[in-house]
């Protein structure tokens, strides 16, 4: 066998590896970018307070709170702090869609604010894949 024979021979097979070793460094790098979506919706209520509910969850269609700053934030360690791990603002049907990009906590505390007039805060777990969060916006008490 000549030496032409023997490079086309193994020519495929370096290719193969080539190309497969570029895919695996591809999703290594693409894994690592992704973040974790934390999704819901804010809506006038009685009270104020942010909860789980399922996608499903009919008021989750009842948004009409534009324009509420919502923050994520879980307790620091040690410190007894709060950190503000990601935030954003609801859209114009009250729907937020905020990406984290560090690991969630099993707890995190939701705070919602919008023009200083509305004020929540509670805390809630993870969401679980198909759970949203709602947030019930109490209006402001009148002195």
């Amino acid at each position: 066998m000549d030496a032409d024979a023997r490079t086309q021979k193994r020519t495929p097979r370096r290719a193969g590896a080539w190309i497969a070793c570029s895919v695996l460094a591809g999703l290594l790098v693409l894994g690592g970018c992704t973040a974790t979506k934390i999704q819901g919706t804010a809506v006038r209520g009685e009270i104020g307070k942010a909860i789980l509910v399922t996608y499903s969850d009919a008021r989750l269609g009842e948004g009409d709170m534009a324009g509420v700053k919502v923050e994520i934030t879980t307790a620091v360690s040690g410190r007894g702090g709060q950190a503000i791990i990601a935030s954003g603002l609801t859209d114009e049907n009250g729907v937020f869609s905020i990406p984290i990009r560090s690991k969630v906590p099993p707890r995190m505390t939701i705070r919602a604010t919008k023009e200083g007039e509305y004020d929540v805060r509670s805390t809630v777990a993870r969401p679980a894949s198909g759970e949203r969060i709602l947030i019930l916006m109490r209006p402001p008490r009148k002195p």
